[in-house]
């Protein structure tokens, strides 16, 4: 017979994280959770949120992305994602649509950027980070996004990124531009763009 112990070791093992809802739902008390946390099993890293003690340090993207699975991870959070920057955010970077409510969360520190529902999944991919799937801009797009969301980030950034991208073969020359275009970025971009051939 399987333990409410060891099945809340189970599903921490898989993704190294464990939302206590997902606990609750697999049978997992929050007595037990508590008791993990007390034996040094788990340790609890945001509300709701635990990760197996002794594990790779967990991105804050990643403790988002389990709080919010539908969240876009943009810009700097996107731009650092992709090793396409050298800064190193102090918050995660999400996309929310024009219309939609901001997430109530305490941990990690987020802030928001509004798009169109078109740009939340234009130029959007899955991919892993620390064991959690995350929806990400893809490098193109996050390139694209740095130039459109200059004055939240700052113009360096954004020609950082294109530099990086393009230097380091992440980005063809025909992504860049169709990223431009999706995010109305094109006669921003175009005199960079063309300093790069």
């Amino acid at each position: 017979m399987v333990t409410e112990t060891n099945r809340a070791l189970e599903l921490i093992a898989e993704s190294g994280l464990l939302r206590a809802r997902e606990a609750v739902a697999s049978g997992i008390s929050a007595t037990t959770l508590s008791r993990l946390v007390a034996k040094g099993k788990f340790q609890r890293i945001a509300p709701g949120v635990y990760e197996a003690v002794g594990r790779e340090v967990v991105s804050d993207a990643a403790v988002f992305a389990v709080k919010y699975p539908k969240a876009v991870i943009c810009l700097l959070s996107a731009l650092d994602f992709h090793g396409l920057t050298t800064q190193i955010p102090r918050q995660v970077w999400i996309a929310i649509g024009n219309k939609s409510a901001e997430p109530t969360i305490e941990f990690p520190p987020f802030r928001a950027v509004r798009m169109s529902v078109n740009l939340l999944t234009t130029g959007v991919i899955e991919s892993e980070l620390n064991g959690v799937t995350i929806t990400v801009t893809d490098p193109a797009r996050s390139i694209a996004d740095s130039f459109k969301f200059r004055n939240k980030i700052g113009t360096d950034v954004a020609l950082e990124a294109l530099r990086v991208g393009w230097n380091s073969r992440r980005v063809t020359m025909d992504e860049i531009w169709a990223a431009a275009e999706q995010t109305r970025m094109v006669n921003v971009m175009r005199p960079y763009l063309e300093s790069l051939i």
